[in-house]
């Protein structure tokens, strides 16, 4: 095959095979290198960039977790009252098979030299085993009485079921030190 000799056409399709031939060598030896090279980098680049915000994200993170600390210890922290209080209520709840869903703060407050604090707890189960926990309850605390039971149907949006609640206030009461010295 003589250069010479070939048509135009042919000559054109020699040199296109040519120009592929070397197109596909020139990006399996140096382009296909060059661009995972460049997505290489970009990735590390952005890696770079995390590193370098991760101590301002660690300082925030601290200060969130001191806050967090600060706020949850206080709640932590219970009076003789208190621990009192959910030992029974926790005692009587598992001898009945009830739930207990909810212990909150003593909303507290002063009157005439008396300091009145009232516990909300929701306890969830059966009427029957709820009334026994209540009657059980009110029998053996003796630093305070139940002020109020409201009983509710809810729904439980996880299990989509409804169980019967029943919302229990209880009050103690605790005379300020003036009031004894007076007496």
């Amino acid at each position: 095959m003589n250069w010479a000799s070939l048509t135009y056409q042919q000559k054109f399709k020699m040199v296109l095979a040519g120009f592929a031939v070397m197109f596909i060598l020139s990006y399996l030896l140096a382009i296909k290198r060059t661009i995972s090279l460049y997505f290489e980098s970009r990735e590390l680049q952005k890696i770079q960039i995390d590193w370098q915000q991760h101590p301002h994200q660690l300082k925030e993170l601290k200060a969130r977790k001191a806050q967090i600390q600060n706020q949850i210890q206080p709640a932590a922290q219970l009076t003789i009252a208190e621990e009192q209080l959910l030992e029974i209520l926790l005692a009587s709840a598992q001898e009945h098979g009830v739930t207990i869903r909810h212990f909150g703060r003593p909303i507290s407050f002063e009157q005439q030299r008396m300091q009145i604090n009232t516990y909300t707890c929701a306890i969830s189960g059966k009427y029957h085993d709820l009334l026994r926990v209540i009657q059980q309850f009110e029998s053996t605390f003796k630093a305070g009485k139940i002020a109020s039971v409201q009983f509710k149907l809810e729904k439980d949006r996880k299990t989509r079921r409804q169980y019967l609640q029943a919302s229990i206030q209880l009050q103690t009461v605790n005379f300020s030190s003036q009031n004894k010295e007076a007496s």
